[in-house]
């Protein structure tokens, strides 16, 4: 992961001096959030402390119950003991030292219908023993949760800069005079560069063949 090392390293040092921790990175679509978390889970350190990590992928989730039977399913609870008391059975589940992840939790979250159901269950989510990580698209954190401070800020572009670092890491060259425009048009959103990576990749391949 190129361009995210102080965010990765403020998201790393909450988790290790202010456990419970509960962080929320956020920021618009594209942006990284997602690398950034599993980064942040499979880093040595976050490893050494956290021997049970999970991550949870909302996507697809419309409501509260859904995100529940996500979470059973990353905690493996057998289905016979998935009753009307399943959030209890999660919460009493988790280990000493876990560390949950519940990623693109905008699928539920732009729902009006369903925020006050989310915001409960993140807030039952508040576990002494659970450090809790959530990404999320947009800046408005959920309420209901005691939020590790200081905030993450919402990820932002990448800088001109760190694109063309990317781009030299994949291809182990410069960008040439049209890659250069593309990676200046794409603004430093991460998943555009990577998108456009894999786009000129494609076209080597097919050239070679």
């Amino acid at each position: 992961m190129i361009g995210r090392d102080e965010e990765k390293s403020q998201v790393i040092g909450t988790l290790l001096h202010k456990f419970p921790a509960r962080i929320a990175i956020l920021g618009a679509g594209g942006m990284g959030k997602t690398t950034l978390a599993l980064s942040v889970l499979h880093d040595p350190e976050i490893a050494n402390r956290f021997p049970s990590r999970y991550f949870v992928s909302c996507e697809g989730t419309p409501n509260k119950l859904s995100v529940v039977i996500e979470i059973a399913d990353a905690l493996r609870i057998p289905r016979e003991n998935r009753d009307a008391r399943l959030l209890d059975s999660i919460l009493a589940a988790f280990p000493e030292n876990s560390l949950l992840c519940l990623d693109n939790l905008e699928a539920i979250w732009d729902d009006e219908s369903v925020r006050v159901d989310l915001e409960e269950l993140l807030s039952d989510l508040q576990l002494p023993n659970l450090g809790l990580i959530i990404t999320m698209r947009g800046t408005q954190r959920p309420s209901r949760v005691s939020w590790s401070k200081p905030f993450l800020p919402p990820l932002q572009s990448l800088s001109e800069e760190t694109s063309r670092c990317i781009f030299e890491r994949k291809f182990s060259r410069p960008a040439d005079e049209f890659e250069e425009k593309l990676l200046v048009a794409v603004d430093g959103i991460p998943l555009a560069i990577s998108l456009i990576c894999a786009m000129l990749e494609e076209e080597n391949e097919t050239l070679k063949s």
